[in-house]
């Protein structure tokens, strides 16, 4: 399992798979993650169990919100995917949908109007 981390100063976005759905488990990250001085606000998406903390870059650092990420056993810097191979990942995740509607697309077209026809809707 990998997290996403989208890190810009101010703004630090962090999906992690394992909160999927799990708000219970996430009102107690959001709460300690408040805690912290320069944090400003801390919302939680349970579709994508993504968390996105505002805060102020002058009063903490991303590392130290990554680090509480940590200390509760939800984060592990190294499996930390960068933004290029996520972009990577859907590609061709996208790549191997489209390439498979167009091969059975094209077995049907190639065995239309026969017996065969049937099976390659199985496809």
């Amino acid at each position: 399992m990998h997290h996403y981390v989208h890190d810009i100063p101010g703004r630090l976005r962090v999906r992690l798979e394992g909160l999927r759905g799990n708000d219970r488990e996430a009102q107690g990250i959001i709460s300690r993650i408040s805690t912290l001085q320069g944090v400003n606000k801390v919302s939680f998406n349970s579709l994508t169990g993504s968390f996105t903390v505002k805060y102020e870059p002058r009063l903490i650092a991303s590392r130290q919100i990554k680090d509480l990420l940590s200390q509760t056993g939800h984060f592990d810097a190294g499996k930390v995917m960068s933004n290029d191979k996520y972009i990577e990942n859907a590609a061709a995740s996208a790549t191997q949908t489209v390439s498979r509607f167009l091969f059975g697309f094209a077995v049907d077209r190639a065995f239309a109007g026969t017996g065969l026809s049937f099976l390659t809707a199985l496809l």
